[in-house]
């Protein structure tokens, strides 16, 4: 897997000429003013490589969109995203279940570094959001108690799976670091946040908006949309923010993005976008992970799909419970 930019810089500065196929008419040519070296320098800096370098890769593993058009469901406004990728499996043989699991994918390249900070509360982890199964997961106890919000992984017994290991290290803060000559570097998080974060969550919001909703009484949809933002640029991270002055590489870790809702119902006045983030050179990795989670969920779902139609679980205590003790509403 290529990594930052400056290998792409490298190879085609030292082209002599931008290339032409036979038969090129005189008048397909570049304009004065705009020099060949800067014309591929600008090309080796922009994103739309790295777009194309990560849908190569998704290509072995899935079906692929490029540019893949989405509406702002605030403003209205039309948008796409860099790449869609999107994993299938056939329904099994008399059963009326069809999983889906999708990848939504931000991608930046650049010279100035990413800067992330590690959260200093233990923050509980949303998990995986599943829709398509008629409505929302539910888990009590035989006393009719029920959690505000559902975990899902360890519903379905996934919870051992190295995508929720604690291990990823679980950022809410970040920002580009911009050079500022001998002075030091000047952080912006708008950047940050307006070019790749948002962009994701109005991508997610639409996604789950346009999923199909299933009917637990007949044929079921269960679908995972994952936000990713694949970056081919320095990602540090800072871990512990009295030592801020040392910080260090990483190629993997989580954003969590809260916002408040206008809903009044308890478990829907939180909004919490979970989003991964990888470097380009450790995508490989990333989908490896990906695979794992996605062949996991499949089997876990078709195990459990009582429970998924039932509209969730019992369990004889919230305070203490495995997968292996939940059973079905009704």
């Amino acid at each position: 897997m290529v990594g930052i930019f400056t290998e792409q810089s490298e190879l085609l500065s030292q082209q002599a000429n931008v290339r032409e196929t036979d038969g090129n008419p005189t008048a397909n040519s570049l304009p004065e003013g705009i020099s060949e070296s800067a014309l591929k320098e600008g090309i080796a800096r922009s994103g739309y490589p790295v777009q194309g370098l990560v849908a190569a890769e998704l290509l072995k593993h899935c079906h692929v969109s490029e540019e893949w058009g989405f509406r702002d469901q605030q403003t209205g406004d039309h948008r796409s995203l860099d790449v869609r990728a999107s994993f299938f499996t056939q329904p099994p043989e008399g059963r009326q279940i069809q999983q889906l699991l999708y990848l939504l994918i931000e991608c930046k390249r650049s010279t100035k570094p990413f800067i992330f900070f590690k959260t200093v509360t233990d923050r509980q982890l949303p998990g995986i959001q599943i829709s398509g199964i008629g409505g929302r997961l539910e888990l009590k106890d035989e006393r009719g108690r029920t959690r505000i919000e559902t975990p899902v992984a360890e519903m379905l017994g996934l919870e051992d799976l190295e995508w929720f290991s604690t291990a990823t290290p679980v950022v809410t803060s970040f920002a580009v670091a911009h050079p500022k000559g001998k002075s030091p570097v000047e952080l912006s998080g708008t950047e940050a946040y307006n070019g790749a974060v948002l962009p994701l969550c109005k991508a997610l919001d639409f996604a789950r908006s346009r999923a199909p909703d299933g009917d637990r009484k007949s044929f079921i949809y269960p679908t995972v949309h994952i936000p990713v933002l694949v970056l081919d640029a320095p990602m540090l991270l800072v871990e512990d923010p009295s030592h801020a002055d040392d910080p260090l590489l990483v190629p993997r870790l989580r954003i969590l993005r809260h916002e408040a809702s206008a809903e009044n119902k308890a478990w829907a006045r939180d909004r919490i976008y979970q989003i991964e983030v990888v470097h380009l050179a450790h995508l490989d990795r990333f989908i490896e992970e990906v695979t794992s989670l996605k062949d996991r969920l499949w089997a876990a779902v078709l195990e459990k799909e009582p429970i998924l139609r039932s509209g969730g679980g019992i369990v004889p205590d919230l305070a203490n419970w495995s997968a292996s003790d939940v059973r079905p509403l009704s």
